[in-house]
């Protein structure tokens, strides 16, 4: 990273994919998942549990490759091998220097400033007003205007509930 591009060196590869979970591969799904579990349980020594709950990469290379095929089929198959070798097949494609697709407005209140219920109101709403300028800078900013908008905003909330005495945050 920056700008949504992660290089990973050839030299670093196995040690950062091996380890990943099988999920986090693109195209990787519950389904394939699914339909990969038994041949993932006869060629591993071990399955997921407590310690390690997922089956990892390096789990899937140890099956052989006409096992993977014969679980999803055999374009599908090479796909994920690959992926698991750290190599993917897919072009990368210049945006020109686009946007991003996140954006982002927040602020930090330290512990114990922030105590009712209107105060919080007070400060979501000049969070709120914040949004609109951001969002023309990006417009303005952007080679295609057409295009700075965001196609979802979300918003999160971080609450510290010390009713329960351990300032458990949900």
């Amino acid at each position: 990273k920056p700008d949504s591009l992660n290089v990973l060196y050839p030299w670093r590869a196995s040690s950062i994919i091996d380890v990943m979970p099988l999920r986090k591969i693109p195209g990787l799904g519950f389904r394939t998942l699914k339909s990969l579990e038994k041949c993932l349980m006869e060629h591993n020594s071990r399955s997921p549990d407590k310690d390690s709950p997922y089956w990892t990469c390096r789990d899937l290379l140890r099956v052989p490759q006409q096992n993977v095929v014969a679980a999803c089929g055999e374009q599908q198959s090479n796909i994920l091998l690959q992926r698991c070798r750290g190599i993917d097949p897919l072009l990368i494609v210049d945006d020109n220097g686009g946007l991003g697709k996140t954006v982002s407005v927040e602020d930090s209140y330290r512990q114990g400033t922030v105590t009712a219920l209107d105060e919080v109101l007070r400060l979501l709403e000049e969070l709120y007003c914040r949004l609109p300028r951001l969002l023309d800078d990006r417009k303005s900013d952007s080679d295609r205007p057409d295009l700075a908008f965001p196609s979802t905003i979300r918003f999160s909330a971080r609450i510290v509930d010390d009713s329960a005495g351990n300032s458990k945050r949900r």
